[in-house]
């Protein structure tokens, strides 16, 4: 086993890169991504494959996710993931022999649905309906445009995710996305929301923290840039968020460019927290590692 305080459960790569969009690689290998992982102290990572075509130049299958698992047991472990127009774009489609083949095969979940949907589609529902059936968590990022970019539409409100949790209360979320983080605070910009800037700037508590209070089922997914930002624009609001839901935040890094110099700054924020006695060690340890564990049993 690998030294290190972190299980990355938003894991993103693929056994060889994709074309490159922009002149840049979306994704990671695999050799890139446990190089990083030995760079920054991170034990495992949990895969979740890209499995919408808004997200990448082509879609990784769920096969090759569990290959590299099986060529790294004690790096990987494995979501699936399925599209929700996926058997014929349907609201009434079965996705329940599919989802019990991959979790026979190992996969602790399914995700992440980063599907250009509204997150009340009728498709959108009928996944969570399949994947609570399952017992299996579902990663989903929220996203602030309804006809561009990645991920499951949901206005400000965020009515549709509250909807979503009340309708399927066994099912855990795990959520990431610039729609989702910006509702750390209020008030906040429209861009914000759209992630064209990045949230900065003191925490004065807003939706997500009203959202966690009420509903058990859902986990905040510290992947990408949003959750980076939620965390690290007020770091005395997030020791108290830290501490009150340690059980309800899990640390990831999502997809990471291989072309990225720069080691990604949330693994020192963490250990900074918990070093200067900001977070109790017990607290840094659900959030970097325990809860990862106790949702995907890493």
């Amino acid at each position: 086993m690998h030294g290190g305080d972190f299980i990355d459960m938003h894991a993103v790569c693929v056994r060889e890169l994709m074309a490159p969009v922009g002149g840049r690689h979306g994704i990671c290998d695999v050799d890139r991504q446990l190089a990083l992982y030995d760079r920054i102290g991170v034990v495992k990572g949990v895969i979740m494959p890209v499995a919408n075509a808004e997200c990448t130049p082509t879609g990784q299958a769920n096969e090759e996710v569990l290959r590299i698992v099986a060529a790294h047991p004690d790096r990987f472990a494995a979501f699936c993931n399925l599209d929700p127009r996926n058997c014929y774009n349907s609201p009434t489609t079965k996705f329940g022999e599919v989802l019990d083949q991959y979790k026979a095969q190992g996969c602790r979940g399914v995700g992440a649905v980063c599907a250009k949907l509204a997150i009340t589609d009728l498709r959108v529902q009928n996944l969570f309906r399949s994947c609570e059936a399952a017992a299996m968590p579902i990663a989903i990022r929220l996203d602030g445009m309804e006809d561009f970019g990645c991920g499951l539409y949901d206005p400000p409100s965020l009515q549709g995710l509250r909807e979503s949790l009340m309708r399927f209360p066994k099912l855990t979320f795990l959520v990431t996305g610039a729609a989702f983080w910006c509702e750390i605070s209020v008030p906040k910009l429209r861009d914000e929301r759209l992630g064209m800037v990045r949230s900065s700037g003191p925490v004065k508590e807003g939706l997500l923290v009203a959202l966690l209070r009420r509903y058990p089922n859902l986990v905040c997914d510290l992947s990408g840039i949003w959750g980076e930002d939620a965390l690290m624009r007020d770091p005395a609001y997030a020791a108290k968020f830290l501490t009150e839901f340690s059980d309800r935040v899990v640390f990831g890094l999502g997809a990471r460019s291989p072309e990225d110099a720069d080691l990604p700054p949330l693994p020192k924020f963490l250990r900074g927290l918990r070093d200067s006695g900001a977070i109790a060690p017990d607290v840094f340890g659900r959030v970097a590692a325990g809860n990862a564990k106790r949702i995907a049993g890493v």
